[in-house]
């Protein structure tokens, strides 16, 4: 004689659970079939997000059987409200939430260059909640770093602290504020490319000629013949825009002889600016009018390293 208990173990066991239909955006897996201790599992379309349990059994409920879990929802995933960034703005609107596939474009106010994609997308992540990817980008300025204050949001009184990468200076300041006008005081600066004018050297020639210089270009200077280099032959355009070390001059040679010498073509070797060649040839075209040799000239003039 079979036990009553186990009778209507074998009883429901021979009973299959309803069918629980089709699943919308998803599907309905069946492992075996829905028979008592069968399982059937649920997933959902790309794009959707399952509400609710994964699996069902069929088991014992009441005077019968039935599934363990109901059938769920398979919901469209959802992104919150695309996020906003420091120094630009996206082109999606003030949406109260995005649907999966959805996208928006950044872009960077003038004067900011953009740091990563353009684009996100909203996404799903562990198939259980809507994401924006990839991250959206940050603006920042050209050849410029953030030192602190890292967005991408910023609020009331916050501040940023920039600096620029080597080779270039900095125009502004290099600290800023949100204001309450949702502004920044003051205003973003700008990394400019550090530049050095070209240095006027008199009778000296450059080994580069160029009108502006960057750091750290360096250049070599040769003095003309005649004339000595009193400094550095070569300098270099340093970060603060001025040439280090400081730009050569070229200086006249005074021969020992030029402390007393004849008229003549000789003279002129001994001058060096052209006030006073001209007053050689003066002398010499007098000379030469009159006959008679000048034979020796006593020069006064100042050299030009004792010049005022």
């Amino acid at each position: 004689m079979v036990p009553w208990g186990l009778l209507v173990v074998i009883s429901r066991a021979e009973k299959q659970c309803r069918n629980l239909g089709d699943l919308p955006n998803g599907k309905v897996e069946v492992k075996t079939d829905f028979l008592f201790g069968s399982t059937v599992e649920f997933s959902c379309s790309e794009g959707y997000i399952l509400v609710g349990s994964a699996t069902s059994h069929c088991e014992i409920q009441d005077k019968g059987v039935d599934w363990s879990d109901p059938l769920p929802q398979c919901v469209i995933v959802k992104c919150e409200p695309s996020p906003t960034i420091s120094n630009g703005r996206h082109n999606g609107g003030d949406e109260d939430f995005y649907t999966y596939g959805s996208s928006v474009t950044y872009s960077c106010d003038p004067d900011f260059s953009m740091l990563g994609k353009a684009s996100i997308s909203c996404t799903v992540e562990n198939k259980t909640i809507g994401v924006w990817y990839p991250s959206p980008p940050t603006c920042k300025i050209p050849n410029g770093n953030i030192l602190s204050g890292f967005g991408p949001v910023y609020n009331y009184n916050n501040s940023v602290l920039f600096s620029c990468k080597k080779g270039y200076i900095l125009n502004g300041s290099n600290l800023i504020h949100c204001g309450a006008d949702d502004e920044w005081h003051p205003s973003p600066p700008t990394c400019e490319l550090t530049r050095c004018v070209k240095p006027e050297i008199e009778y000296g020639k450059l080994s580069v000629e160029k009108v502006r210089y960057v750091e750290p270009e360096r250049i070599t200077i040769q003095c003309e013949s005649g004339y000595s280099m009193v400094g550095s032959e070569i300098i270099t355009c340093s970060e603060d825009r001025t040439w280090y070390p400081e730009a050569p001059k070229c200086e006249w040679e005074y021969p020992e002889y030029c402390e007393k010498v004849v008229t003549g073509r000789k003279l002129l070797q001994c001058l060096s600016r052209p006030v006073e060649v001209k007053l050689a040839l003066e002398v010499y075209k007098l000379s030469l009018e009159t006959g008679q040799e000048l034979q020796l000239l006593e020069l006064q003039l100042e050299k030009p390293n004792d010049a005022s």
